[in-house]
């Protein structure tokens, strides 16, 4: 399914879907700026977004994930608006075919987190990921793809909340690690081979840097374990 996705973007855009794999020129791929995509988008696709880096992620692991209480988007504790591009592009784009039970699954793992003033350093915050991720009692399967998330800070009325950024999912491809990813909804669909952990970690904060948002300090989570 998703190569269809990649498939479906790619002719949109104009990219062919590339075989192989071909070295990056520093620590991450650009592409064309994000107006020009999104201006083409629109033009062929203009009632709907592409997907989300966390949609296709989630799609990629749900099979592996298992939590006995779930929530809905209306059930948000944290500003609603902060995962409104995750509702539209739920309820709107196509591809997308969930039922209620795996909606509510999804806006459960990414749900905005909230933390302590005095929660300042990555672990410190991991920590609180992980709590609230208790409290659902969600369990990651062992050798498996893993669900990796980068974290950042809330801005405006809701700055004592966390949530996730980015993600994608990371596989083991013998000595080396596979990361498959949906940059965002105007970027295309990249799969990245890294020597090791702290490879992905350095790609991952990089590219975030490189976006100009601000989120504070980011650290990054394979499952529930602090990586960064």
């Amino acid at each position: 399914m998703q190569l269809l996705w990649a498939e479906e973007f790619n002719q949109l855009e104009g990219y062919n879907l590339q075989t192989g794999f071909t070295s990056m020129d520093g620590e991450m791929v650009f592409y064309v700026p994000r107006f020009s995509m999104a201006q083409r988008w629109a033009e062929k696709r203009g009632n709907y977004d592409d997907l989300l880096c966390r949609t296709v992620a989630f799609y990629l692991v749900e099979d592996f994930l298992s939590l006995t209480d779930s929530q809905s988007s209306t059930m948000m504790v944290c500003d609603k608006e902060l995962m409104r591009g995750d509702r539209e592009v739920i309820e709107r784009n196509p591809a997308i075919m969930w039922t209620e039970d795996t909606k509510n699954k999804y806006y459960s793992v990414f749900q905005p987190v909230k933390t302590r003033t005095d929660c300042r350093n990555a672990e410190q915050r991991a920590a609180a990921v992980n709590s609230y991720w208790k409290t659902l009692e969600l369990s990651f399967e062992n050798n498996r793809p893993s669900l990796i998330t980068v974290w950042g800070n809330v801005q405006g009325k809701d700055s004592s909340y966390i949530f996730s950024v980015h993600a994608g999912v990371l596989v083991e491809d013998g000595e080396d690690i596979l990361f498959l990813e949906k940059i965002s909804p105007l970027y295309p669909y990249q799969a990245t081979i890294f020597k090791d952990r702290g490879q992905l970690v350095t790609y991952l904060v990089a590219k975030q840097q490189s976006f100009g948002a601000d989120f504070g300090k980011i650290f990054v989570m394979e499952n529930n374990i602090l990586l960064h």
